[in-house]
């Protein structure tokens, strides 16, 4: 949607020379005039764009007009960019042998080490002292770290990214924000024109899309405009999709003749129309002065690019918070709907209100909300609204509406089992007796809902008792859980920034032209210590092994061909550098995303890792070490600690020690569980005599949602927590016979942070209360690869 036609901007540079009044200096006058058309331009693209991607057309922006602050050495640190950014000539990253300062969070090595590689960059960390620790210790704990930054002079704008990208990451959108804000001289990123001053504004050639997202719909704004501005019957409005381009295309014609407004609405329900609407703009006579046209879209990629180009583009979002939320139930329910209703119902549907939008709003929080983003929609809450009017309201079979939320509206939607767990807990919370039909239970804090089947009282009720601002407490998650988020919204900036770097130069096919920008790449591979054929492959032979024997030789034969396979990918960019190949153009992609730094999404399905190529080669040089280690000797349970990132599968690998416990213990396999818990925990289950006991390494797990201190006692974090902390003992792991009925609360420990793969969980202390709340809160584990 985000396609931009020439003319526009040809039209912001003549406004600009027109109405320059500042300096006659020859060098100011540019100076002014530079500014003022970065800022039209900012302002025109961004009213177009949706709220989320306008800082990062800023800081492409500000990168592009301002290169001496924003050098590109720097820039590629900041945003990955750099094929070597990651490259540390050798281990460095993943054997610890950069030291952190004290202060700083264990997550922040990786980029550190990156700065500390770069000649430039580490003559900066020279300059900021971070061996201060009463300094920096007492800065990393501020709420707003950046402002801290931006009052001291002697850090630059590009300095003070990189120092909050790298300790402080979930910071940096707030950093960036003011940045680009002061760089381009603006007083906000948000445009600041009005629907009625664009609609009036804009030429009777020009048509005006608005692209809607979900929950919007500018329909009655559109509509209120008009109606200030004309006669009612010289403003059309069609809603498309049902047959309705024929007449669209007659009223276009007669309101352009007329100058009469013509309101379009749901174009991308017909995108093959729109290409007919698209030939038909450009073909007619000019129309009279008065006219307008106006379309409202939601985003689409088959959308026709030269439509969009020809027009005036809006983007309308819906309010984020449980608030709008609820505001938009009650427009669907209007005032003749909820008459009719008891006021018991109408208590029902509030409730049902309220649980549809903490469901919807748990969606920004992926993966602690919900593990993926999932479509819950108006017709979920209609279907639901349905079926509590055919229930019997003086008798409420709560089991039959329970079971219909959880197996027939809602739950179809879910693909996880922990996501249903959360499903069903919530619904066990919000639909019962003492909530909805008594209202002796509070839905949060001392909000009860409204004992009314008034639409204006409700309304009033939800304006005047609800926060426009949601807490994550509101919706049941950890307070930290905006941290977590906000540091999400950062890998998105970076990586949206980095899919700008080399894209110009990748395209290019000249021979000088890859090899300068494959040579980076080359040199990354020569210094991971990986060689393609350098290793002869194991066996298990002919003896009667142990399960865990070949497990870990057929781990080794893994990746090992993993190895010999981008062995194989690097020996032919060699020979696309040295001329002696023309690069096919899935090679040509994979190429693109080494230059970027990033490693290819094909070998990340091959072995899942960092995104960064330099991390990735040293963690697959690791885990081939270390399962080569493992595959020359005989297994021992108390060998050693293991550590469970050295693992290209790591659920394979308690399946073998299953198998393996099974041998040993003469016990059947279909009546074992495995059981997890950290090392030295307070009242923490033990294995049985003689049952295999494996320990596994607490600092490559990462606990997000909650703290655990060295007894294994979980606490709630606090607003200012780390998204994240590394589990501060080992932990345990063992098979047994039978079930677990120890009753625990537990963790789930997932491969990543995208919680895609589970792998066991943790039991710690806790009743079932404690379980229920670590469930709601998406308290959970996860890898730490580097």
């Amino acid at each position: 949607m985000y396609h931009f036609g020439l003319n526009d901007f040809v039209r912001l540079f003549v406004e600009c020379l027109s109405g320059y009044k500042g300096e006659t200096d020859i060098e100011a006058k540019m100076a002014g005039l530079a500014t003022n058309f970065i800022q039209k331009c900012f302002v025109h693209v961004s009213r177009g764009l949706l709220e989320r991607d306008r800082l990062v057309f800023g800081m492409h922006l500000i990168h592009g007009f301002f290169p001496q602050k924003f050098p590109s050495s720097l820039w590629n640190l900041l945003v990955g960019a750099s094929a070597g950014s990651a490259n540390t000539e050798g281990n460095a990253a993943s054997d610890g042998s950069v030291q952190l300062p004290i202060w700083a969070p264990p997550m922040s090595r990786a980029k550190f080490t990156a700065l500390l590689a770069d000649a430039t960059a580490s003559e900066h960390v020279k300059k900021w002292d971070l061996n201060d620790e009463k300094r920096w210790g007492s800065w990393i704990l501020e709420n707003t770290p950046e402002e801290s930054l931006t009052k001291n002079s002697g850090l630059s704008f590009m300095e003070q990214l990189l120092i909050v990208d790298t300790f402080r990451p979930d910071r940096l959108a707030d950093l960036a924000h003011h940045v680009i804000m002061h760089s381009l001289q603006l007083d906000s990123l948000t445009p600041l024109t009005s629907l009625e001053e664009m609609l009036t504004g804009a030429s009777a050639t020009t048509p005006i899309i608005l692209i809607t997202s979900g929950g919007a719909d500018p329909s009655q704004e559109v509509q209120e405009v008009a109606y200030r501005r004309m006669e009612r019957q010289r403003f059309t409005q069609i809603a498309l999709g049902g047959g309705q381009t024929d007449d669209a295309m007659l009223h276009l014609r007669r309101c352009a003749a007329q100058g009469d407004w013509l309101f379009l609405k749901n174009l991308h329900l017909v995108l093959d129309w729109a290409y007919v609407l698209e030939k038909e703009l450009s073909a007619m006579p000019p129309p009279n002065q008065d006219f307008r046209l106006i379309i409202t879209t939601e985003p689409h990629d088959l959308f026709p690019t030269v439509l969009l180009r020809m027009s005036l583009k809006m983007t309308i979002e819906a309010p984020p918070g449980v608030k709008q939320n609820l505001m938009r139930s009650y427009i669907m329910w209007d005032e003749g709907y909820l008459r009719l209703k008891t006021k018991t119902l109408s208590q029902m549907l509030f409730g049902l209100a309220w649980f549809h939008a903490l469901l919807q709003e748990r969606r920004n929080y992926v993966p602690q909300g919900w593990i993926k983003f999932y479509e819950f929609s108006l017709a979920d809450m209609k279907a639901a609204s349905d079926v509590f009017c055919m229930l019997s309201h003086n008798n409420m079979d709560w089991v039959t509406l329970r079971g219909m939320l959880q197996n027939c509206i809602y739950g179809g939607r879910l693909e996880n089992v922990r996501d249903e767990q959360v499903l069903l807990k919530l619904i066990s919370k919000i639909f019962n007796e003492e909530l909805l039909v008594s209202c002796t239970k509070a839905l949060h804090e001392k909000l009860h809902v409204p004992t009314t089947n008034e639409h204006s009282e409700v309304v009033q009720f939800i304006r005047d008792n609800v926060s426009d601002v949601d807490t994550p407490a509101l919706l049941c998650l950890p307070d930290n859980a905006d941290r977590a988020v906000k540091e999400q919204h950062t890998d998105r900036l970076r990586e949206e920034l980095r899919s700008f770097v080399h894209s110009a130069g990748v395209s290019a096919s000249a021979k000088d032209v890859w090899r300068s920008l494959l040579v980076p790449v080359l040199e990354v591979w020569k210094n991971s210590g990986l060689k393609g054929g350098s290793t002869q492959a194991l066996s298990a032979g002919q003896g009667n092994y142990d399960p865990m024997k070949v497990f870990f030789i057929s781990e080794a034969g893994l990746l090992r061909e993993i190895v010999e396979s981008v062995a194989a990918k690097f020996a032919d960019l060699q020979c696309v550098a040295d001329g002696l190949l023309m690069p096919s153009a899935a090679l040509r992609e994979e190429a693109a995303e080494l230059i970027s730094g990033r490693a290819p999404s094909n070998w990340l399905d091959q072995m899942d890792g960092p995104k960064e190529i330099g991390l990735w080669l040293q963690l697959l040089n690791r885990r081939l070490t270390v399962m080569t280690t493992n595959a020359q000797r005989s297994f021992s349970p108390s060998g050693g600690v293991f550590d469970l990132v050295d693992f290209l599968r790591p659920q394979t690998f308690l399946i073998a020690l299953r198998q393996y416990t099974a041998r040993t213990t003469k016990a059947p396999l279909v009546d074992m569980s495995l059981v997890a818990v950290p090392k030295g925990g307070k009242g923490s289950a033990s294995p049985a005599s003689g049952t295999p006991c494996i320990t596994i390494k607490g600092e490559s797990i990462q606990v997000q949602g909650s703290l655990i201190d060295a007894q294994a006692t979980v606490s709630p974090v606090s607003s200012s927590s780390p998204s994240s902390m590394p589990m501060p003992t080992e932990v345990q792991v063992w098979w047994m016979y039978g079930s677990d009925k120890s009753g625990g609360a537990h963790i789930p420990l997932y491969t990543n942070a995208t919680r895609s793969t589970k792998i066991l969980d943790i039991f710690v202390p806790g009743g079932e209360e404690k379980d229920e709340q670590l469930l709601l809160g998406g308290v959970a584990a996860f890898l730490m690869s580097v």
